[in-house]
């Protein structure tokens, strides 16, 4: 297990991708609604692109998990889930806690989120 230096000094030194953070999901309210108040909060330009999200399900085999939303940024950042989406968007515009207790207040505000979200966005009974 690596030290409380370690641990920050290579918190310090992550970079993140550059260029624009693109959301594949579609033009609607749902489970995207929160990764992009978080760009906008920050001040983040990022592209929506519904163009691979309108052409589900056959864009369903590009996704980790196969669901939406997926935010792709850089050359090999993929992702997938909600949750790790949002996290890792209030990181890169600076809207998340470095210290780790915050930041854990944070996630259990965010996994509230998630299962609100869940009970009010049923979209594997949609397709």
């Amino acid at each position: 297990m690596g030290s409380k230096q370690s641990i920050q000094a290579a918190t310090k030194s992550a970079t993140f991708p550059t260029g624009k953070p693109v959301l594949v999901y579609w033009s609607l309210c749902g489970r995207g609604d929160i990764v992009q108040c978080l760009f906008h909060a920050a001040n983040i330009e990022y592209d929506l692109d519904s163009e691979n999200a309108n052409s589900w399900p056959a864009y369903k085999e590009n996704c980790p998990f196969g669901q939406l939303p997926v935010l792709k940024h850089g050359d090999n950042l993929v992702l997938a889930q909600g949750g790790a989406i949002n996290r890792y968007a209030a990181r890169l515009g600076g809207l998340y806690p470095t210290d780790p207790v915050e930041a854990s207040r944070c996630d259990m505000i965010i996994e509230e989120v998630m299962d609100v979200f869940s009970c009010l966005f049923k979209v594997s009974e949609c397709f």
